[in-house]
């Protein structure tokens, strides 16, 4: 049988999965990350990422990817988040060289990521 501490970042795990496939992000987010603080396995912060990237929140999303990487090198996802991480960076660039208030192209971009 698993641990407590494992059971308990399961559940967390499938409530989060629930409230992603919903849209509730903050829900989501607050579920990957309990169950990432009782069991620190990378994948949950892959999670937060997308979860973070589909609230359109990328800063967020950006450090949570490079962290993912950072953890787990050889991961075989790689090349896809290393494509996210490269469309994120490019978001936040052409949002810092924006005047104050101009409208960043978020939800044609997360359309198109889905």
């Amino acid at each position: 049988a698993d641990d407590p501490a494992t059971e308990q970042a399961r559940q967390r795990y499938e409530s989060g999965t629930r409230h992603y496939d919903l849209g509730h992000w903050d829900e989501a987010i607050v579920d990957y990350e309990k169950a990432y603080e009782l069991r620190p396995d990378p994948s949950f912060l892959f999670n937060l990422a997308q979860t973070y990237r589909r609230k359109c929140d990328a800063k967020r999303a950006l450090d949570l990817y490079r962290n993912y990487l950072r953890k787990v090198p050889k991961s075989p996802q790689r090349e896809d988040v290393e494509e996210k991480i490269a469309a994120l960076q490019s978001q936040l660039d052409e949002a810092a060289t924006k005047p104050a208030g101009a409208p960043i192209e978020w939800m044609n971009w997360w359309r198109a990521e889905g």
